[in-house]
């Protein structure tokens, strides 16, 4: 657990529109602004609860394996960084299967160092891949790797897929349902 310094300010990021977002990110990251703040969403579970206090360091540096805060679309995103290639990161939070498309960096607002508590900000934990997730990541990497834009297409058609499957499996889990049901006659 790290210490927590006096300049820490608690704010609230969901009270900003994305434009006042980008415009005191930019300030923040030249300063290196700390923040805590929660957000909601169940993305990141188990390793961030929705509401959950955070502490967010706001600068461009971050690895694969951080859990970064970036814009995408006007909406906050909490999820953590798998692979960078030039301006372009590769992001997944660890709750979800699939990959989010890529993200330019200077979409990225700050790392989030830990969850905070009054007395320290307690490391966060590393997110351990279920094996589907591997398969979506392995799978989809290497069009990352190739060109971000490729990687874009590839991952709408994921989703595409995975939307489809999932539909397809509740269609079959309904007709099994209706299968076992006993006849009125």
């Amino acid at each position: 657990m790290a210490d927590i310094s006096t300049d820490v300010e608690i704010r609230s990021l969901q009270t900003l529109t994305a434009p006042q977002i980008q415009g005191v990110a930019a300030l923040w990251k030249q300063q290196r602004r700390r923040i805590v703040t929660s957000f909601q969403g169940f993305s990141m579970v188990p390793t961030i609860f929705p509401g959950a206090a955070v502490e967010i360091v706001c600068e461009e540096s971050a690895s694969p394996g951080d859990v970064i805060v970036f814009l995408n679309r006007g909406e906050i995103v909490v999820h953590r960084l798998l692979a960078t290639r030039g301006e372009w990161m590769l992001t997944r939070g660890d709750a979800n299967d699939l990959l989010d498309p890529p993200v330019c960096r200077d979409a990225m607002v700050g790392r989030v160092t830990g969850l905070y508590r009054p007395e320290a900000v307690e490391s966060l934990a590393g997110c351990v891949e279920s094996k589907r997730q591997k398969l979506c990541r392995l799978t989809a990497q290497p069009f990352f790797n190739l060109s971000p834009s490729a990687a874009s297409a590839v991952f709408a058609s994921m989703r595409f897929a995975y939307r489809l499957l999932a539909r397809l499996g509740r269609i079959a889990a309904r007709h099994a349902r209706l299968e076992k049901t006993p006849s009125d006659s």
